[in-house]
């Protein structure tokens, strides 16, 4: 899930990261987000090699909703941004799988970190809005790893 418009590049070079390597393990990938967010996914990934479907973030959550689309696991991209600690909680109000909010940006972590503790969302956090190696990439990189 990718909310606000993107403010920074990681959250779009995480994106792709974090869906190429689901998919190369067989993962069925489903992408939500705003316009923007999926403007650039689009663009980046014109032959949807590592992105596959991408919907509109509303669209996820009202499927959800309605009991239609259910994910086993759920991965909020959070960028120092109360939305997206909202979208977290949101989508862990609705769905029956695992959510993980991974948090990344400046200054403003630790009150993302203490919003989504309150939501009991499990989280992972890296420093950084330009460069996504290596914190978040191998912070990223354990969560692939969980088994689900």
């Amino acid at each position: 899930m990718l909310g606000c418009p993107p403010q920074v590049p990681i959250q779009t070079s995480a994106a792709l990261y974090l869906s190429g390597m689901l998919r190369k393990k067989d993962v069925a990938v489903t992408i939500g987000g705003t316009k923007a967010a999926r403007a650039l996914l689009e663009i980046a990934d014109i032959d949807q090699i590592y992105t596959g479907k991408i919907q509109d973030i509303d669209a996820v959550i009202n499927a959800m909703a309605d009991k239609t689309f259910d994910a086993d696991v759920s991965l909020v991209l959070v960028h120092n941004e109360a939305g997206g600690v909202a979208y977290a909680a949101t989508i862990q109000a609705l769905t029956s799988g695992t959510v993980v909010a991974v948090v990344f940006g400046g200054g403003e972590t630790l009150a993302r970190m203490n919003e989504l503790k309150e939501t009991g969302c499990p989280a992972i956090f890296a420093q950084g809005s330009h460069n996504p190696l290596p914190p978040l990439k191998r912070k990223i990189d354990e969560v692939i790893s969980w088994d689900a």
